[in-house]
């Protein structure tokens, strides 16, 4: 992925989203940039998994926005295809094609 280890979350982030995948995910503690004391489940350990929780002011505008600009970057915003079929990427009746018009 060629990174020199800043950001590796987000680097991550935009290989998912950038894949030909139809669909495209990633943990919100990644999107958070949060180590890894926030994991969700440790395999092995039988007390506090499933106890992280975020707060609502981790959510902010910048987040928003990086996620915005990543999101139509790969073509991944359904709002850029309302309206139009699928030879234009868009949903509307069956097509092959994953995210952006990319053959999936």
């Amino acid at each position: 992925l060629r990174t020199d280890g800043h950001d590796a979350a987000w680097t991550l982030i935009g290989a998912a989203w950038g894949s030909v995948a139809v669909n495209a995910l990633a943990p919100l503690q990644d999107f958070l940039n949060l180590g890894g004391e926030t994991r969700m489940n440790l395999p092995g350990r039988a007390d506090g998994n499933w106890t992280w929780r975020f707060t609502a002011d981790q959510l902010n505008p910048h987040l928003a926005a990086r996620l915005l600009e990543i999101t139509q970057l790969y073509g991944r915003d359904p709002v850029m295809f309302e309206g139009k079929g699928p030879e234009a990427g868009g949903q509307e009746g069956k097509t092959d094609k994953g995210a952006g018009g990319a053959e999936a």
